[in-house]
């Protein structure tokens, strides 16, 4: 990291105890009106629009539960490719669905993503406010069983970090956060900023606060992903969203070398203007994406449950249909039968008549068998190829 990069920084450089170079942001921008370009006010009145329908979308959706887990997981497998991880989203109900994943770090790492938005969403949604000590405790859970974990899960680091090429030292660093013992007053400084009721709004403050976290970088490992996270949870906070709907990191991932370079410019020349149209252009485009997902995936259930209906099949039937919407596309007759608490008969009558309305099918190559539903399947990875082209 080099002073002459940050040509009008947002902050001040200072030497760690070893002498290196770190960058210490300022303090979050309070006064926002600076910011209101022409074209920020066009994107900000467009994406609380699109926001705005997603979330009167799902709450309007008996069937809620039919988009929280497929986005929830897409939103996991994105984010982790972020950080460099190979998982699709069919790679994961495949292992989720085999019980293979323990031993595979992206499984874990995926998983160990899920479990904390849904924890967290739960709680914020139950009015908890995102404080330090519940950051602490996304970061805990997020990391928990990664091999590639450093530092110490839910513990502010104690170490120097760096942004590099893999495996670079500090001095090829593009981007060196603040000292550790320069973070105090930062991470309270942005804990007051999240907690404060103010008159901004959530979306401008949802993208300054993700500025700042990577701007500081509080944990040897797993900011990326945390930082993430706490954007869902503070549209949750904030009242903008009630369900976990919005895959943003599908943006991110699929403009990556620009969501990095944006964050990058914003440090190095208070490149506010920029990370804000960048930020409120993927709140509508992935809004719209999650619309019409969710348009496909219920035009979908509505198609099979129709036809099922008409055969007149069991209520054990109709309970497995919903369940590979709201659990996994991809299922064994034995794991059926605990999911839905019936005898390995009743489940096995369930698939039997699911394969012959053509909803599931046998996999050839599994013993036992595996099932799989070819089209939610088909649906998802179409959705996911198309977010990342």
């Amino acid at each position: 990291m080099k002073r002459s990069d940050f040509p009008a920084p947002n902050g001040r450089f200072s030497k760690n105890s070893d002498g290196d170079l770190t960058f210490i942001p300022n303090r979050i921008i309070r006064d926002i009106e600076g910011l209101y370009s022409s074209e920020i006010v066009s994107l900000l009145s467009k994406a609380d629009r699109m926001l705005g329908s997603l979330d009167r979308c799902s709450q309007s959706d008996p069937n809620i539960d039919f988009l929280v887990a497929p986005y929830i997981r897409l939103e996991a497998v994105a984010s982790s490719r972020i950080e460099g991880t190979q998982t699709t989203l069919t790679d994961y109900y495949k292992l989720e669905a085999e019980k293979k994943g323990e031993h595979d770090p992206d499984y874990i790492e995926v998983n160990n993503y899920i479990k904390t938005m849904m924890a967290g969403f739960e709680r914020v949604i139950g009015g908890q406010k995102i404080d330090l000590p519940f950051v602490k405790s996304l970061h805990k859970t997020l990391v928990a069983g990664s091999e590639r974990t450093k530092g110490v899960p839910g513990h502010v680091r104690t170490k120097q970090n760096w942004i590099a090429p893999m495996n670079s030292p500090i001095e090829l660093a593009t981007y060196v956060p603040p000292d550790p013992i320069k973070l105090e007053p930062l991470l309270k400084d942005m804990q007051g900023f999240i907690l404060k009721d103010d008159d901004i709004p959530p979306l401008i403050k949802t993208a300054l606060i993700h500025y700042q976290f990577e701007a500081i970088h509080p944990f040897e490992d797993g900011n990326g992903r945390v930082g993430r996270i706490i954007n869902s949870l503070y549209l949750g906070q904030a009242g903008c969203l009630h369900s976990p709907i919005l895959f943003l990191s599908f943006y991110f991932q699929k403009h990556r070398d620009e969501y990095w370079a944006r964050l990058l410019r914003t440090s190095q020349q208070s490149d506010f203007d920029g990370w804000l149209r960048f930020f409120l252009k993927g709140i509508i485009e992935q809004s719209q994406r999650s619309i019409e997902l969710s348009n496909k995936i219920e035009g979908l259930h509505t198609s099979y449950q129709e036809r099922l209906e008409k055969k007149r099949v069991t209520a054990t039937t109709l309970k497995a249909l919903r369940l590979l919407f709201t659990g996994n596309p991809f299922v064994y007759m034995t794991e059926l039968a605990r999911e839905l608490d019936v005898h390995l008969p009743t489940a096995k009558k369930a698939i039997t008549q699911l394969e012959k309305e053509g909803i599931l099918k046998q996999s050839k190559v599994k013993k036992p068998a595996i099932y799989f539903a070819p089209e939610i399947i088909d649906t998802l990875r179409k959705a996911e190829k198309e977010m990342l082209k």
